[in-house]
Formats: structure tokens, C-alpha cells, sequence
């Protein structure tokens, strides 16, 4: 036998064993032989020396023999082929927390989220978004928002696909400055606060993984309304 054909060989029998003994568990029964000629087979659960032992059986009912009625005692091996079929899957678990980046939104240009499911179908959503834009034209116009929307969701659905509806409130600061070549530069700042509605699409898969958000939201404020559509992708978990 040539070396690689042995550690073949060797190789294999390992294996064969390690397969056994995973599928394959072990049951050790005691046999107690009585002088009378029979014998049963149990668990010893008690065992008093010349007086007597208390054997449980299969069934869970528990027997007591006297010592002196007891012939000898022997372990009997039972191995049992393992089921895997007959293994519980454990249920997976609806992700509690979510992290995305949106779109358009509460957050005008975009927003980085957080949200926090309180219960199976509501969660709390906290968001910040914070964003200068400018313009260099003869006249140039630049524009500065920042935005922390607050909204609490309710979500309709048992499977990953939702149903989203939410409301809530969004303080932000905003500011504006505008000049013709450098000259003559006005500038205007504010804050206040926003009301934010939420109508969407939402996919949060159980066991968690990846989270994706569409849908539109309304923005009231003092001087009127504005509708803008939202994008979002993240992780749920």
C-alpha cells in the first residue's frame, strides 16, 4: 500500500466515523435480570445497596424492586438514527432598527435615518439632513438648509412588502444669499418647523437585511404646501 493510498484510506475512515457519529445519537438502558427468570429494562434512579432500587421506564412510571429479587444488571446500547427533518427552524425575527439614506424626502435634497420599531407595526423615525447649494451665475444665489424631521410610521402588512403611512414634524434652518458679481450681497436666515406626512411603499424582509422605501411626502408649512417623492435604501436589523 502506497503512502498516498493510505492516507487516503485514513482520510476516509475518519470522515465515515465523524458522519456516524453525527447521525447517529446513543440511548444507554439499564437491564435489571430478576431471580424469577425475567428482566426489564429502565433508568436507575435510585439505587440503595441490599435494600432495594427505583428503575423509571420509558413510558415515565417508576418501579421499585427488592434487592433481594434482583438477579444481576447489565447496560444496554440503543443508537438512533437522527431526523434532520425533524428539527425545528427557528422563526425569523422582524428587524427592529433600520439605517438608510433617502432621497428627496423631509430632507429636500436628502437624509441620513434612523428608526426604531416600538411595537410590530409602528416605529419612530429620526432623520438629519444638512445641504448648501449654489449658483455662479452673474447673479449668484446660494441656498443652505438643514432639516432633523421626527416622524412616527405605521406599517400595514405581514410580509416583507408594507404598507407605509407617517406623520410628524421637521425643524429646520434655512438660510439665502444673493450678489451680482460680488457686489451688493444680500442674505436672509430662518427657522421654524415643517409638518411631514409620509405615503409609501416599504421592503423590510424578516431576519433582516436590505431595506428599501418609495413613496411621496407632503410638506406643510406656514405659507403653503410642497409634495416631493422619496427614495430610500438601507439596512435593516
Amino acid at each position: 500500500m502506497t503512502t498516498n493510498t493510505f492516507r487516503y484510506f485514513l482520510l476516509s475512515a475518519v470522515l465515515s466515523f465523524i458522519v456516524s457519529a453525527i447521525s447517529f445519537s446513543q440511548q444507554n438502558y439499564d437491564v435489571v435480570y430478576l431471580k424469577s427468570g425475567g428482566k426489564v429494562i429502565g433508568t436507575i434512579v435510585e439505587k440503595h445497596e441490599s435494600q432495594f432500587i427505583v428503575l423509571q421506564m420509558a413510558s415515565g412510571e417508576t418501579m421499585t424492586i427488592k434487592w433481594e429479587d434482583i438477579k444481576g444488571f447489565d447496560v444496554l446500547v440503543v443508537k438512533k438514527k437522527i431526523d434532520s427533518t425533524l428539527s425545528a427552524e427557528r422563526p425569523l425575527e422582524a428587524p427592529q432598527n433600520a439605517v438608510y439614506f433617502e432621497l428627496l424626502g423631509p430632507g429636500l435634497l436628502y437624509s441620513i435615518n434612523f428608526e426604531r420599531m416600538v411595537s410590530d407595526n409602528i416605529s419612530i423615525r429620526i432623520g438629519y439632513s444638512s445641504w448648501e447649494v449654489t449658483t455662479p451665475f452673474l447673479i449668484t444665489s446660494s441656498v443652505s438648509f438643514t432639516g432633523i424631521p421626527v416622524m412616527v410610521n405605521f406599517l400595514s402588512g405581514d410580509g416583507n412588502s408594507k404598507l407605509e403611512l407617517g406623520a410628524g414634524i421637521e425643524f429646520i434652518q434655512f438660510g439665502a444669499t444673493t450678489s451680482f458679481l460680488g457686489f451688493d450681497s444680500k442674505t436672509s436666515t430662518g427657522s421654524g418647523s415643517l409638518g411631514v406626512f409620509d405615503l409609501g411603499y416599504r421592503y423590510q424582509p424578516k431576519g433582516g437585511g436590505i431595506h428599501f422605501r418609495v413613496g411621496i411626502d407632503p410638506l406643510i408649512g406656514a405659507n403653503g404646501a410642497r409634495i416631493t417623492g422619496a427614495l430610500s435604501l438601507g439596512l435593516c436589523f
